[in-house]
């Protein structure tokens, strides 16, 4: 009876021991697994995104006033992309940056501009700051399907952010080639113009999501009550019409990081910039959550293997919430 009391207070001692240390083991892999995946998009309103890397601010195709009442976001910006010479892609006035660069478009370079002279930057760069970097390269396209021939030419923005490929594809007009697909890599998160009037149709769009066959997809340049453009492009209802998985999330950024990247493709409409100051201030729904469809064998989630890994992250694991379990016999092994 004794020794029988023994070995159940020893079991309960190893199950609080070893909960403990795995908590503490989770947590700490948690910690690290954001601190190096430090990503947050943030859409703006039209074409234009907020990027924050870490310590790097990134600003891509911010638009003139004239033609968009959106916000702006404040502040200094390591950078700022324009993919293409359109008033609604191309507008640095007022926005403080380190760097202003402008896809050539006709060739894979970008150009920097405000500088007394033009300065070319080809191929794949690399930009650093506080010990950490991210890679940028652009990839010539067209704004139509003709060629150029009607609208001109558009850059494709391609980054590398600790591993996660992000694209925006500016004004794309067209089909991608296999050159322009080799050039472009594989992509994790892609900004895709889908108004049906100036660039690329419902259709179209999802030809080009097989081609490159991101984890997310952020539809942009269509019609919001921000627009004062009378051009017949698509709206958010005709987006939701079109996709009909698509997902709708009441907030205008997302956290990325690999793990949030380990789930089925998912097409996402964010508020823009300032659009939730109209609703009642709320956390965010459940609802709202990026998730996966979970279905099939595992819920849709990787199988487990003979490595430890986080299983459904960022969904029975996130930021929010832990999975965790011990179970032992109570011989102790």
């Amino acid at each position: 009876m004794m020794q029988k009391k023994i070995r159940h207070k020893l079991h309960t001692r190893l199950v609080i021991l070893f909960t403990g240390i795995g908590i503490l083991f989770y947590s700490c892999y948690s910690e690290q697994e954001k601190a190096d995946s430090d990503l947050v998009i943030s859409w703006i309103g039209h074409s234009c995104y907020e990027i924050k890397y870490h310590d790097f601010r990134i600003l891509l195709d911010p638009h003139t006033p004239e033609w968009f009442d959106y916000s702006r976001p404040k502040g200094r910006f390591d950078i700022v992309f324009a993919t293409h010479k359109a008033a609604d892609h191309f507008y640095f006035e007022g926005i403080e940056a380190n760097e202003y660069l402008l896809s050539s478009g006709a060739k894979d370079e970008f150009i920097q501009q405000r500088h007394s002279k033009d300065v070319v930057i080809k191929d794949k760069t690399t930009r650093t700051k506080n010990n950490k970097s991210f890679s940028i390269w652009t990839v010539a396209s067209f704004h139509d399907d003709q060629g150029g021939a009607a609208e001109g030419v558009n850059g494709v923005l391609c980054f590398d952010f600790g591993g996660i490929k992000v694209v925006h594809l500016g004004d794309l007009g067209h089909i991608l080639e296999e050159t322009h697909l080799n050039k472009i890599g594989t992509v994790d998160v892609l900004m895709i113009p889908v108004d049906g009037y100036y660039t690329i149709d419902i259709k179209t769009a999802k030809a080009i999501i097989q081609q490159l066959d991101p984890r997310i997809v952020l539809p942009m340049h269509y019609k919001t009550e921000k627009s004062s453009i009378t051009a017949p492009i698509y709206t958010e209802k005709n987006l939701l019409e079109g996709f009909p998985s698509l997902k709708r999330i009441h907030h205008s950024h997302l956290d990325i990081d690999k793990d949030t990247l380990n789930h089925r493709q998912q097409v996402i409409i964010l508020d823009y910039l300032d659009q939730g100051k109209s609703r009642v201030l709320r956390e965010p729904r459940r609802q709202d959550r990026v998730f996966s469809h979970l279905e099939g064998p595992y819920l849709g989630q990787k199988p487990p293997g003979m490595i430890p890994e986080i299983f459904a992250p960022g969904i029975l694991n996130n930021e929010e919430m832990g999975a965790f379990c011990s179970v032992f016999s109570l011989d102790g092994n």
